[in-house]
């Protein structure tokens, strides 16, 4: 008996007994006629056909306008790793490749701006847009489309206050409470004499660059041993709204925790901020172990509920961070 293998078919066989249902993979369809029959291969046939000419997109729409780019030399000739990442954004708009270039107008991408946002987040909305405008330049030069709807509209941009919102989120993920009133609220005096006077070294290093400095988690994590002068006693920079360079000078307490932490490795870190092990400090592991010892600190009752790192900055004791010399030094 000869036995003909029939490929995109999916086969399916109640668990109770009963008839096996056949449908087409690619799209679903159950196929009704008996197998092997003629009927069977004649409503395959019919299926793979509706299959094909719903793939070919139509001359005049957006599915057009982006094959034409996609068969285009601009588009085979970038490395294969990025038009694996084009062809994965051009599926976020595949239920729109039948609709009629001369719809697609400025609003029309604005409110799919919004949408892909709500879906899929800023970047990859962005990155729809770029090659939508991409694709609508080759259209122009091959007279396919006599404009660019996606010119003028802007790239979707994050909050500036989502990086707050993660600290929050990390707070509440390792057991803190934080009410929204009470986001990265600032250190209370009796907290911060606290955590100066319990804190372990590698940690309170980074505290006190926080506290004093103003700096934020990043900065802290990846700033070099060369940004300390200890002759001078200052630490140089680079501020994070305007992209300056300014010199900060150290305080006492800073000065001698960080000669404390690098005389226990031998001046041999390649960052000014290290963990226990002497290894540079990467975000989700400072931000592991300051919740960590936070939350030791809170089921202790020695420090109220909420505390993030980034409140410290809410509230700094000793200096600003785009004068050259400390102000007000702490008196602990």
């Amino acid at each position: 008996m000869t036995v003909v293998r029939i490929r995109n078919l999916k086969r399916y066989r109640p668990r109770r007994g009963g008839p096996e249902y056949v449908y087409h993979r690619k799209t679903g369809i159950r196929i009704h006629s008996p197998q092997g029959t003629p009927e069977f291969f004649a409503e395959l046939a019919a299926i793979e056909g509706q299959s094909l000419a719903k793939a070919i997109p139509k001359p005049g729409t957006l599915g057009g306008l982006l094959a034409s780019y996609r068969s285009s030399r601009a588009f085979l000739d970038l490395a294969n790793e990025t038009r694996s990442q084009y062809d994965r954004m051009i599926e976020k708009v595949r239920p729109l490749f039948d609709m009629p270039l001369i719809k697609v107008t400025r609003p029309f991408i604005s409110k799919l701006k919004d949408k892909l946002v709500d879906k899929h987040g800023y970047r990859t909305s962005s990155y729809v847009l770029s090659i939508l405008s991409v694709a609508f330049e080759h259209g122009i030069e091959r007279e396919l489309v006599a404009s660019n709807p996606v010119k003028g509209v802007s790239r979707p941009r994050k909050p500036r206050h989502t990086r707050q919102d993660r600290d929050h989120n990390q707070a509440s993920r390792n057991g803190a409470i934080v009410e929204d009133a009470d986001r990265n609220r600032p250190w209370t005096d009796k907290e911060w004499a606290f955590a100066l006077s319990q804190a372990p070294l590698h940690l309170l290093v980074t505290i006190l660059l926080a506290g004093l400095l103003g700096m934020r988690r990043k900065e802290v994590v990846n700033l070099r041993p060369t940004a300390w002068d200890r002759q001078k006693g200052t630490i140089r920079r680079r501020s994070a709204k305007g992209n300056v360079w300014v010199m900060i000078g150290s305080p006492l307490r800073l000065t001698n925790a960080l000669e404390e932490l690098h005389g226990r490795f031998e001046f041999v870190v390649s960052r000014l901020a290290v963990n226990s092990y002497g290894k540079p400090w990467t975000e989700e592991g400072h931000k592991a172990s300051f919740f960590k010892l936070i939350r030791t600190w809170e089921a202790a009752g020695q420090v109220g509920a909420g505390l993030t790192f980034h409140g410290l900055r809410q509230q700094r004791r000793g200096c600003e961070s785009t004068v050259t010399t400390c102000g007000r030094l702490p008196t602990f």
